[in-house]
């Protein structure tokens, strides 16, 4: 990626870096801004801004009480500050947001070595996009977002770059959504990538995605996303979008999930999540890729897997569940909700299979050995006759009640033969296993009574 690092360069015999080129870059400097953090330097900032030229800020901390607009040229800076460090750094540009702005600024194309302080988290931080038009070709860089009621706002833009990005300590952090807008459209993004983004202790959440028409092209390198969350209910929610991510860093508050998505689809390559609230899938027919993704502790689960959520792991992944799964190399995995945490999985070995609920439920013998059947109502349904049966082969089918009534009649199929069955009561489960003998399902074994979910 090609930046456009715009720098006043000075004259060994020049008074000041201005004077010389000051057809070339304005600094707010020789407009009147202080730099004190004192001042009020909104005006002088504002003149410099007016000059259509780039926009140089110096070392120092400059207050602002209205929103800053640069819809052309570039504002550059000495440089963020260490974004491990709330406080401004020595050497740092921090543009200091007094009052309840909304937005601090809605900055130009190019920006890079700033740092926007919110000091009382009333103001909103930064706003990229407009309603009813699209903006295009950002590029911001060593950008740090602090202390704002909401760090950035975004929404209708495409071919957009960040690269070290620091969005932390705000009460939320980044939405891309038109919901913010005065008159919201439907709106999308596209072409856009994020690299070296470190999104951390946000109160709410530290990322909140949901564009009425998606995205198209989405990108993720080294993105850290940790401690977000603790007064909300997940750390970052994607819904509607298809991202891609290399280099994925999850961590910190257990109590929420780390990522919560919906109508989403997710590759990422060389994960890591610890101490999280896992991956909730919000019962909806998303989609995930993993490859070399470690998910380290127990609280690293998955939740609410719908019956149509697909997820691939290759390479390695280790995935945390109850009981502990292990999925080796280049394994392909489908995931499905058992009524509550924890899930099963369909590989290639086929050890467990979901069984899809309703009216008629069928399996396929060659795809498992263990069946699981969650039961979500009271109605009579009928368990078909398995196919791809092999002589001498064995299957498992588990009933699992998961409502709150009894189980309704269940008709087995004319190839099963069992002895007189008993549907496990609500919370409960009951196992039946049948050896295929050719030409009919024969019972070897079940369990005895209801043993609990």
């Amino acid at each position: 990626m090609s930046w456009v690092i715009i720098a006043a360069l000075c004259a060994s015999s020049a008074p000041t870096q201005s004077r010389d080129h000051a057809t070339e870059v304005a600094n707010v400097a020789d407009y009147g801004a202080k730099g004190d953090g004192a001042a009020d330097d909104t005006a002088a900032i504002a003149k410099a801004i007016e000059t259509g030229r780039p926009v140089v800020f110096p070392a120092g901390t400059f207050k602002v009480t209205s929103t800053l607009v640069g819809r052309t040229g570039s504002w550059t800076g000495a440089g963020p500050g260490s974004a491990y460090d709330s406080n401004a750094s020595p050497g740092a540009t921090v543009i200091r947001c007094a009052g309840p702005l909304a937005p601090c600024a809605v900055p130009p194309a190019l920006m890079e070595g700033l740092q926007f302080d919110g000091v009382d988290r009333r103001a909103v931080g930064l706003r990229l996009g407009e309603d009813g038009a699209f903006v295009g070709f950002r590029r911001w860089r060593r950008i740090h977002v602090r202390n704002f009621d909401r760090g950035i706002d975004m929404h209708n833009f495409f071919s957009t770059a960040l690269e070290g990005i620091v969005v932390q300590g705000n009460h939320r952090g980044i939405r891309i959504s038109p919901s913010h807008a005065p008159k919201s459209d439907s709106g999308y993004f596209t072409s856009t990538a994020w690299r070296d983004v470190y999104i951390a202790d946000n109160d709410v959440y530290g990322l909140e995605v949901s564009p009425p028409l998606g995205d198209r092209t989405w990108h993720w390198e080294n993105v850290i996303i940790e401690r977000n969350g603790a007064s909300g209910a997940y750390q970052a929610r994607l819904e509607n979008v298809s991202v891609s991510a290399v280099g994925l860093y999850l961590e910190g508050s257990p109590k929420v999930p780390a990522l919560q998505l919906a109508d989403t689809t997710l590759w990422a390559t060389n994960g890591f999540a610890s101490g999280t609230g896992g991956i909730d899938l919000q019962s909806k027919p998303n989609k995930l890729f993993l490859s070399r993704f470690l998910m380290s502790s127990k609280t690293d689960r998955f939740s609410n897997l719908s019956m149509k959520a697909y997820l691939v792991a290759r390479d390695g992944s280790f995935l945390q569940a109850d009981p502990r799964l292990v999925l080796g190399d280049h394994a392909i995995v489908e995931m499905s909700e058992i009524a509550g945490s924890g899930f099963a999985a369909r590989a290639h070995t086929r050890d467990v299979t979901i069984a899809e609920y309703g009216d008629t439920v069928s399996f396929d013998a060659d795809l498992g050995k263990h069946f699981i059947v969650s039961v979500t109502n009271g109605d009579a349904f009928t368990i078909q006759n398995p196919v791809q049966g092999v002589p001498g082969g064995r299957i498992t089918i588990r009933i699992r009640n998961v409502s709150s009534v009894a189980i309704g009649h269940i008709t087995w199929g004319d190839a099963y033969r069992l002895a007189p069955w008993s549907s496990p009561r609500a919370g409960m489960s009951r196992a039946i296993d049948f050896q295929f003998d050719g030409r009919n399902w024969v019972e070897v074994a079940r369990t005895p009574a209801d043993v609990p979910n």
